[in-house]
C-alpha cells in the first residue's frame, strides 16, 4: 500500500513540474513601444525565425524605413516558431529546415503578413471578425478574412494566440500559422 502511495505522490509531482516547465516554454511577448519593430522582433523569445525573415525581406526590398522610423501605423500578425514548424511535417525536429522553409519563400511571403496605415489592436479587430470582414494587404495584395469563434480572432484561418503587442509606430499580433496569398 505505501509503494502505491509512493507511486501516485511521485506521478502527480512529475506532472506539476511538467505543467510548470509547458507554462515557462509559453512566455507572453511583452509590449515595448520604445522600440522599434526589427529592435523588438530581434529580442523576441517566440519569433525568432519571422524575426530572421523579416530582415531578409527588409534587405531585399528596402521598404521597411516607414516600419522602423514608425511614420506609418501597421499591424503585424506574427506567425510563432512552433507555428511555422507546422508547415513541414519533417521540420519539427530540424530547426534549420523549419527556418528555410519560411525565409525561402522569399520577402513577398513575410510582406502578406504586414499591413500598413492602421494600427489594428485586439479590440478593433474583434469588432471586425465579429462582422468577417476582410483586411485588404494594400502592399502584397491579397485580402485576408477575419473571424472570430470562441472569443478567439481568426486571420486568414490562423488563430490569434497573443493579441496587442505594442511597438514604436505598430501592433503586433502572435499567429498559429503562416498566412497565404489571396486574390
Amino acid at each position: 500500500m505505501n509503494n502505491f502511495r509512493l507511486t501516485v505522490t511521485l506521478l502527480f509531482l512529475g506532472t506539476l513540474n511538467a505543467s510548470a516547465q509547458q507554462e515557462k516554454s509559453v512566455q507572453k511577448e511583452k509590449s515595448d513601444p520604445s522600440k522599434n519593430v526589427s529592435e523588438w522582433l530581434a529580442n523576441s523569445k517566440s519569433l525568432k525565425t519571422f524575426s530572421k525573415a523579416f530582415k531578409v525581406a527588409g534587405e531585399n526590398s528596402g521598404g521597411q524605413n516607414a516600419l522602423e522610423s514608425g511614420s506609418i501605423p501597421f499591424t503585424i500578425f506574427a506567425p510563432s516558431d512552433s507555428a511555422l514548424a507546422k508547415i513541414d511535417k519533417e521540420a519539427k525536429s530540424d530547426e534549420e529546415k523549419i527556418e528555410n522553409t519560411f525565409l525561402d519563400r522569399n520577402e513577398r511571403h513575410t510582406g502578406y503578413h504586414i499591413f500598413y496605415g492602421e494600427k489594428l489592436t485586439s479590440k478593433k479587430l474583434m469588432a471586425m471578425a465579429k462582422n468577417k470582414k476582410f483586411l485588404e494587404n494594400q502592399v502584397f495584395g491579397g485580402k485576408q478574412q477575419l473571424s472570430e469563434k470562441e472569443g478567439s480572432i481568426f486571420i486568414g484561418g490562423c488563430k490569434v494566440t497573443q493579441a496587442d503587442i505594442l511597438c514604436k509606430g505598430g501592433v503586433i499580433h502572435v499567429i498559429d500559422g503562416a498566412l497565404k496569398a489571396t486574390r
